[in-house]
């Protein structure tokens, strides 16, 4: 199952049985599922209430997070904080994500090669 597959599973979660979340096309080009921002919130809110293995499923969204711009908002360090367990995890995966894609953050700027 690809990615993308997993991650419309994971925001399907949030909708009533027999209901799904569909694919949407940025004026870039590029394809996001939509849901994810709102799955990505449930699940740090579960990560927090000391839910496990939540992990893997906040980690497919992070790729549609920077497409969508939220980390142009809110870079990956912004997200650090100290009572919200779940919050800096993402940022943790936002940073690394960054890195794994050769990519650095540029305050105010998409993230660039």
């Amino acid at each position: 199952m690809s990615e993308t597959d997993q991650l419309g599973e994971v925001n399907n979660q949030l909708v009533a049985e027999g209901q799904s979340f569909p694919e949407a096309t940025l004026k870039n080009g590029s394809k996001i599922r939509t849901g994810t921002l709102g799955a990505l919130l449930n699940n740090i809110r579960r990560y927090n209430a000391g839910e496990k293995g939540l992990e893997g499923h906040m980690r497919l969204a992070i790729p549609t997070v920077f497409k969508a711009g939220l980390f142009d908002l809110f870079p990956p360090d912004q997200w650090k904080s100290e009572s919200n367990a779940g919050r800096t995890l993402v940022g943790q995966m936002g940073a690394d994500y960054l890195e794994q894609q050769g990519l650095k953050f540029e305050q105010g700027q998409h993230a660039r090669a």
